[in-house]
């Protein structure tokens, strides 16, 4: 709709899902004087009221658990459709490999750090800059007859515009 502000829409949206995030993160912290280790296993703890025990490890299950084969799945189509290799190898890097990696790092707080810290560093563009990114792709796929950003011309190509530019203008405007 053109009587829709696109700015007003995005920072509308970026800043009341920022505050609700801030929020839920403040009032969660709140909850707990001090973490020691694992969040999850602390939540799980019988100190807790039974509702939150539970929905740790509903948590743990559904969000945590499941998202592992998805994810294997989705590396694995994506190298075998991308063509980066074959099935086979695609399979090992998918699923094998990070099983393998990460039976490495089991036992120890090395694991607790990487898994920390790979959060840290993947959740920001995943949540900010990915969906921008794909935003503009799908724009440019579905409605390629938006202008294309301003460039200067050189001088060759201000001198007189070439047939097949003239009849794609015409058909655009």
């Amino acid at each position: 709709r053109p009587d829709v502000s696109v700015n007003r829409t995005m920072w509308t949206s970026t800043v009341v899902a920022t505050v609700i995030y801030v929020s839920v993160g403040v009032l969660g912290a709140m909850a707990y004087d001090s973490i020691s280790g694992n969040f999850l296993r602390s939540l799980a703890s019988h100190c807790n009221p039974t509702v939150t025990r539970i929905s740790a490890f509903v948590f743990a299950s559904v969000c945590v658990g499941l998202s592992v084969p998805v994810f294997c799945i989705m590396v694995r189509y994506n190298l075998t459709v991308g063509m980066q290799c074959g099935e086979a190898m695609a399979y090992v890097l998918s699923t094998i490999l990070p099983w393998l990696v990460s039976w490495l790092f089991y036992r120890g707080t090395a694991f607790e750090q990487v898994v920390s810290w790979s959060g840290q560093v993947n959740n920001g563009p995943v949540n900010f800059i990915l969906p921008l990114v794909v935003s503009l792709v799908a724009l440019e796929t579905v409605c390629p007859c938006l202008p294309a950003p301003r460039r200067e011309r050189s001088a060759e190509e201000s001198e007189e515009p070439a047939p097949e530019e003239e009849e794609e203008e015409d058909l655009i405007f």
